[in-house]
């Protein structure tokens, strides 16, 4: 049996393997979205303060492990949206830091442990382990549930509960602040830094040269806040600021895809001209009849209010206004003798229509059997609607 020196990673079980790694990295506060990986995922996402302000970073100690693995599995990069289901399926709280980043490291083991497995499998002919095959399927169906995740996550708990009871015995003085008068003059500290070697004066020149050191020395002073509600209003601006970017990039697109409409309906007017040209037209200019649509929709209109009013057991549409809330006696009198047909609009709202009386009351008008039934007669009316706007491009 090797060592787990000699171990590679796919030789390991994911319990070992998450025992070998140490991870790296910390939460950041700035917007993930700032720097995107897609510019039109950017674009298309939309981002506020309230709903994402954390972003968590995992990374590994430099290990041998850590040189096996591919390059897409050196950091992972998780917002706290992300982790929040998993920190709950784990019974942690979705809004402590110290729990988010603990789902983090173990869902960045978790990937970079199948990542490498993945990776081996694509360059190596070689069969995995049993007990790593056994695991690799455990984790694909729910990793949550791996016995070292919630070992990890009892541990982590347990941590938790013993450091709180600890402060609980010893608490801590509250500190104490420069504006508290009571502060002892004698505990203040001053300073006073060497003076810079001529080889630091130059190089420090170089930098007042560069707009670098003015940017980053103006933004560390507006960030010397003496109140949350400074630190609000410089997020808000940071959002602002990626929000008027996209806006500019967003206008660019719009711009494009107006430019392409235009170009194409000037080509489909083109063409529907010539169609009209070999298809002959009734009058110079006007749109030929779509005939046969019509004709068909009207028949099938007919069938529809017939069998309606056979299955409502009605004689006349002056009862089917009565027994159909909101409908117009007129409307069934001009469907049933063929001189119209419902708009797809007006069709669907009478759908959800009530019925008055009969063993349909109370129901839905959509909910009464018809040949031919009521959702095909609305796909129909929307193809011959369709179809009439179309031709309305000639």
């Amino acid at each position: 049996m090797k060592s787990m020196e000699a171990l590679k990673i796919h030789d390991m079980t994911f319990t070992q393997f998450a025992r070998a790694m140490t991870p790296t990295g910390g939460i950041g506060l700035t917007n993930p979205l700032d720097v995107p990986h897609s510019t039109a995922q950017w674009l298309a996402s939309l981002w506020a303060s309230t709903d994402q302000r954390s972003t968590l970073s995992i990374g590994w100690e430099n290990t041998p492990l850590t040189a096996e693995l591919p390059p897409a599995a050196l950091t992972y990069r998780f917002d706290d949206l992300s982790l929040q289901p998993s920190a709950l399926t784990l019974g942690l709280d979705a809004a402590d830091d110290a729990d988010l980043r603990l789902v983090a490291e173990l869902m960045a083991k978790r990937n970079a442990w199948f990542s490498a497995i993945d990776h081996h499998c694509g360059q190596s002919d070689e069969l995995l382990s049993s007990d790593v095959a056994q695991d690799y399927v455990r984790l694909s169906c729910n990793w949550l549930q791996h016995p070292w995740v919630r070992v990890s996550v009892r541990r982590y708990k347990m941590e938790q509960a013993n450091a709180k009871a600890l402060l609980a015995k010893n608490p801590t003085a509250a500190p104490e602040m420069s504006s508290n008068p009571l502060w002892p003059s004698t505990k203040v500290i001053y300073g006073r830094c060497d003076p810079l070697t001529p080889q630091e004066e130059a190089q420090h020149q170089a930098k007042l040269d560069g707009i670098d050191y003015w940017i980053t020395k103006f933004e560390y002073a507006d960030k010397c806040w003496s109140s949350e509600f400074d630190i609000y209003a410089w997020e808000a601006q940071c959002d602002m600021d990626v929000a008027n970017r996209k806006i500019t990039g967003l206008q660019e697109i719009i711009d494009k895809q107006q430019a392409l409409i235009r170009e194409f309906e000037r080509v489909i007017k083109v063409n529907k001209r010539r169609e009209a040209e070999i298809n002959g037209t009734d009058k110079s200019g006007r749109p030929p009849k779509l005939v046969e649509r019509q004709e068909v929709t009207l028949k099938f209109t007919v069938r529809w209010v017939q069998s309606l009013m056979d299955t409502l057991q009605v004689s006349s549409c002056a009862k089917l206004e009565e027994t159909i809330f909101g409908s117009s006696q007129r409307n069934w009198s001009r469907w049933l003798s063929a001189q119209a047909v419902p708009t797809s609009k007006s069709f669907a709202i009478l759908q959800a229509s009530k019925i008055t009386r009969g063993r349909y009351e109370g129901q839905p008008l959509q909910a009464v059997e018809t040949t031919p039934a009521s959702a095909d007669m609305l796909k129909l009316i929307r193809l011959t609607g369709v179809a009439l706007k179309q031709s309305a491009l000639v």
